[in-house]
């Protein structure tokens, strides 16, 4: 059984995540110590294969660790 592998999206009203570009443009997400002490509101999203899961460019977004199991996710942009 697949453990792990979820999409999730943060929202923040933080106003320096994109104020003068993004707080990572050196270093990516959470390695950056101004962008790991954001307050942020994570929602994690359960979904089955076949799934579309939609959300604004301008999200801060990821995949939660794999625990057990093989998750493959592929990812473009509408217009």
């Amino acid at each position: 059984m697949e453990r792990g592998g979820e999409v999730f999206v943060e929202t923040t009203r933080d106003n320096n995540l994109w104020e003068g570009g993004p707080v990572w443009e050196e270093s990516p997400g959470d390695y950056n110590p101004q962008f790991a002490a954001m307050r942020r509101t994570r929602w994690v999203c359960s979904q089955s294969p076949g799934d579309a899961i939609i959300y604004g460019s301008r999200m801060v977004h990821g995949v939660t660790p794999v625990e057990s199991g093989v998750a493959i996710k592929a990812v473009t942009f509408l217009y």
